[in-house]
């Protein structure tokens, strides 16, 4: 099985096509981070939130490790190290 030639063109469309979608997808990230961060703030003084303190914590680690993962795997979205 050989591989289809793809028009220049179109594979420069699909590399910005998917250079968007990674910035969209750190943005996504971002966003969800900061909200739980400003959650965070607005609960941190309840003595009854204790443990929902930790999930709020769990949420903005995962949403950290989002944008993590979403600069790190596409190197035109952030540019060469």
């Amino acid at each position: 099985m050989g591989e289809t030639s793809v028009p220049v063109h179109l594979s420069e469309a699909k590399e910005r096509y998917l250079a968007e979608a990674q910035k969209t997808y750190i943005a996504i990230n971002g966003a969800g981070a900061a909200t739980l961060l400003a959650f965070l703030q607005a609960i941190w003084t309840m003595q009854t939130a204790a443990s929902l303190r930790q999930w709020v914590l769990m949420g903005i680690l995962s949403f950290a490790v989002g944008v993590v993962l979403g600069t790190s795997s596409n190197p035109y979205v952030i540019g060469p190290l």
